[in-house]
């Protein structure tokens, strides 16, 4: 399910248009990943995506992290 509200929210973020520009102009624009509740929050958002709001979730993800209802794979990394 939320794979596709992703899907649709790329689609409405003009992210798709451009497939018609040059190559060059796609090449300036690649790196601009900018879509409003997908990339790029408002800060008010923050009380509620932050670590230990969303450990509970993060927990029920892993309990599938082998089986073929992940469709993303998740890494974790520390620095020493």
């Amino acid at each position: 399910m939320l794979f596709k509200l992703s899907l649709w929210m790329v689609a409405r973020s003009g992210e798709t248009a451009k497939v018609g520009q040059s190559q060059r102009e796609q090449t300036e624009t690649s790196g601009i990943r900018d879509i409003p509740w997908k990339t790029v929050f408002p800060s008010w958002v923050r009380i509620i995506l932050n670590r230990k709001m969303l450990y509970p979730l993060f927990v029920i993800q892993r309990m599938f992290y082998r089986t073929g209802l992940g469709v993303v794979m998740m890494g974790m990394g520390r620095v020493p």
